[in-house]
């Protein structure tokens, strides 16, 4: 069902937070998993359990301190311990599939909740820019939905490649690409969610347009990864992304996945986007990046 979250004073942050808390009173997840920012204006992504929290929620803020998706696995297991709602951006939500197909994450009682990403900043950068005040959310988010990006600072290399900037699969999707922000935020959400949420069903203007944001965006990225990566890698990587995709018969494997130790670790620079900061994982318990760092 398609849908808009209004907005309180053209403030897109305050409807996405009263978005949380419905989530929570409603009782469709008992906790949720999403990134928070701290008095100093630091993102630090947090498991809340009491929505008095949610005040501090931000997940259109463009920093990433760890990839969620190795969080949320070592928060659910093969078994999440209640309802959970996970907040993550396209490649996160990418990298938990991955996960779950490694038998280190399940899906079973969590609900997705995937955010348009126009591109996230280095970290060290990022809180560079909150300490001096050289960030606007507000001027990020209206030069995303607009598909283009803020002239300065330069997002991440690995987001300036991403092609794949939409969240999917996800339960509700928050859209930033296309939208107009201070009419509301548009959502997509799974009908079973919305009638628990009793939400109406509203035809948002402008679908066409957000389509056509997406391609620009799309194509960009592509321009930039073909000129940043060696052909090889290049057709490589395209090739694994296609949902036609299968590996030749030579690297088929049993049904069952091979134990974690058995698991070959490529080096960091060969991983996608699932290497966490040596800086920020200690924020977690247990939390480690694949690569042992």
């Amino acid at each position: 069902m398609n849908g808009l979250i209004p907005t309180q004073n053209n403030d897109a942050l305050a409807g996405v937070r009263n978005l949380f808390r419905h989530l929570m009173d409603a009782h469709v997840v008992e906790a949720l998993y999403v990134p928070l920012e701290t008095e100093n204006s630091v993102i630090t992504p947090a498991l809340v359990t009491d929505p008095v929290y949610l005040e501090r929620a931000n997940p259109f803020a463009p920093a990433m301190p760890i990839n969620g998706a190795r969080a949320v696995a070592e928060i659910t297991g093969k078994h999440a311990p209640a309802q959970i709602g996970v907040v993550l951006r396209s490649c996160e939500l990418r990298a938990l599939m991955e996960l779950i197909k490694l038998q280190q994450s399940s899906l079973e009682q969590l609900v997705l909740i995937g955010v348009d990403c126009p591109g996230t900043y280095e970290w060290a950068e990022y809180n560079r820019l909150q300490r001096d005040g050289g960030l606007s959310l507000d001027d990020y988010l209206a030069a995303g939905s607009r598909g283009e990006n803020l002239a300065s600072p330069a997002l991440r290399v690995a987001c300036q490649m991403c092609n794949q900037p939409v969240p999917e699969p996800a339960d509700i999707r928050l859209h930033i690409f296309g939208a107009d922000l201070s009419q509301g935020i548009p959502i997509t959400v799974e009908d079973g969610i919305a009638s628990i949420l009793e939400l109406e069903p509203v035809e948002v203007s402008g679908a066409d347009g957000r389509q056509a944001v997406v391609d620009r965006v799309i194509a960009q990225r592509d321009q930039v990864r073909q000129r940043s990566l060696p052909p090889c890698a290049s057709d490589w990587m395209q090739r694994m992304a296609s949902p036609r995709y299968s590996p030749p018969a030579s690297a088929a494997t049993t049904a069952r996945p091979p134990a974690r130790s058995a698991i070959a670790r490529p080096a960091c620079s060969a991983l996608l986007p699932l290497t966490m900061s040596r800086n920020t994982t200690s924020q977690l318990p247990g939390a480690k990046a694949p690569c042992g760092c």
